[in-house]
């Protein structure tokens, strides 16, 4: 997270911050997505569709 700075811009802030917060949740359920979703209260389905995003594997 220490690479954000104001110059990135508002939108690249949040979608910076939301990729960090999957992959931490994707580690620390090591992997189980449903347990990922819920450590972030989120629908699995949700997560899913964010981890592609990201290619998050």
């Amino acid at each position: 997270m220490d690479n954000i700075s104001f110059r990135d811009g508002y939108w690249n802030v949040i979608r910076k911050v939301e990729e960090h917060l999957l992959r931490a949740a994707h580690e620390e359920a090591r992997g189980n997505r449903a347990e990922a979703a819920r450590l972030l209260s989120i629908h699995r389905r949700l997560l899913y569709q964010k981890m592609e995003e990201y290619g998050i594997r």
